[in-house]
């Protein structure tokens, strides 16, 4: 792979080892398996979130270089679950499967009236909802492009309960790519955290900020994820909490 020298340990794994230690993580438990894509996925554990917060962006500026996107999860690689008989195959994203989302769930969603709420803090969510889980966080590596693609390359998340009986009648891994694309073109926002059954986490450059963008997201996020009622709450709490703030998150249940 460019980028990495050859040796008797695994570049890449030697490689996150050197970066561990610089951002403070001492004796590091590094893992690495094969995807059923025969891509590896690499996963370095870190004791807790704010360390893997410095290491994520670490590897972030290196991406161009490395071609490893970094994500975070409380998912080891060697842990990690994959669709039974399916192999990664990212497809082009089609922006217009998001619009299609919205329509599918069009008289369940309605344009959010906005208030005056506190936007969350960055990792303000993520950190609420993992805060019972211990043994710290992984920051894990898979080669990739674009981070859109990670859904496909990585089975997740895996969202069988979503359901419509519009045009959009499943939230496939294509799908999620597709949308994640939009997002990314539109607001920079990238995969951050990622989970193999039901979360997902972005981490967005440029949140809208204009009134009517933000209502709009809002009607778009709670289409794609109807089960945010349960974690930030209906469309006017999505609008004035989640989308102007610098993580994305969601769940489904």
């Amino acid at each position: 792979m460019a980028g990495f020298a050859g040796g008797a340990e695994h570049p890449v794994v030697r490689f996150l080892r050197e970066i561990a230690v610089d951002v403070g993580i001492d004796a590091p438990e590094v893992e690495r398996t094969v995807t059923p894509g025969n891509l590896d996925l690499y996963g370095l554990r870190c004791p807790d979130a704010a360390l893997g917060d410095a290491l994520w962006r670490r590897l972030r500026a290196l991406h161009r270089d490395t071609g490893l996107w970094p994500f975070l999860s409380h998912w080891s690689p060697t842990e990690w679950e994959w669709e039974e008989g399916r192999h990664a195959d990212p497809r082009p994203a089609d922006s217009g499967v998001l619009a299609r989302i919205v329509a599918s769930r069009e008289g369940t969603v309605h344009e959010p009236e906005t208030a005056v709420l506190r936007p969350y803090a960055r990792g303000e969510l993520l950190a609420r909802r993992f805060a019972h889980v211990p043994g710290g966080i992984w920051v894990c590596l898979i080669e990739a492009d674009l981070p859109s693609t990670l859904p496909q390359l990585l089975h997740a998340p895996f969202t069988p309960g979503w359901s419509s009986d519009g045009p959009v009648p499943e939230l496939g891994y294509d799908r999620h790519q597709a949308v994640l694309r939009e997002w990314e073109i539109r607001y920079g926002a990238v995969l951050y955290y990622l989970a193999c059954t039901d979360t997902l986490v972005l981490e967005v450059e440029r949140p809208p900020a204009d009134r009517a963008e933000i209502a709009r997201v809002a009607v778009e996020q709670y289409a794609y994820c109807g089960d945010l009622d349960q974690v930030v709450g209906g469309p006017e709490e999505v609008a004035e909490r989640q989308v102007p703030s610098g993580h994305w998150f969601f769940w489904w249940d």
